[in-house]
């Protein structure tokens, strides 16, 4: 499979907007500060900039002084707890199992036999299915562990731009109304875990 990404605009539009929504919906009050890590340069630049949040590497920051983390990739979580204040959040935006295969399917030339090999292939790259995501992070000692679709089966719409470009309140309603289903998260590109340190 190909490793350069051929989604369109509005499907990547899409993935951003959402992500940014579900992060609006559960960041606790301005002017806390916020640790991050692997953050793309767009998310970190609407955190720091349109949010007005104070930012700091997850590696350098001190012992239960953030409200929160917003991480990119599987969550460190001895670091994270540490970091986090009694009753922090932390975010963890995380490629779902089959991303990379799913994409292929916007391949013009996409091969269905290439796709079939592609299954094993992501399988044998060892990425945690979604309960495994959620137990792992339960295990870690985090409480009200969620996990969300950040766009379902959305992005793989053949009409995504038209839709996108008419009616996004619409898809976005759509799509939190099934975030949680368990055939949203296995087709999703992304998806969201949140879960909070203790409060005591």
């Amino acid at each position: 499979m190909s490793a350069v990404s051929v989604i369109p605009e509005s499907a990547q539009a899409l993935s951003f907007e959402r992500i940014c929504y579900l992060l609006e919906r559960g960041l606790p009050p301005k002017p806390d500060a916020l640790a991050i890590k692997n953050l793309a340069a767009p998310l970190e630049n609407w955190l720091a900039v349109e949010q007005g949040y104070p930012l700091m590497p997850l590696d350098r920051s001190p012992d239960a002084s953030v409200a929160a983390v917003v991480i990119e990739g599987l969550p460190d979580y001895p670091k994270v707890l540490n970091v986090l204040r009694p009753g922090g959040i932390l975010f963890a935006l995380l490629p779902a199992r089959f991303a990379d295969l799913l994409d292929e399917l916007w391949r013009p030339d996409c091969q269905l036999a290439e796709l079939a090999d592609g299954v094993e292939e992501q399988l044998d790259m060892g990425l945690p299915s979604p309960d495994e995501l959620r137990a792992e992070a339960r295990a870690a000692g985090l409480v009200q562990v969620d996990l969300v679709a950040v766009e379902g089966l959305s992005w793989l719409m053949p009409q995504l731009d038209e839709q996108f470009s008419r009616n996004k309140q619409g898809l976005f309603d759509l799509i939190e109304r099934c975030e949680r289903e368990p055939e949203m998260l296995g087709m999703s590109r992304y998806l969201l875990l949140t879960g909070f340190r203790p409060a005591a």
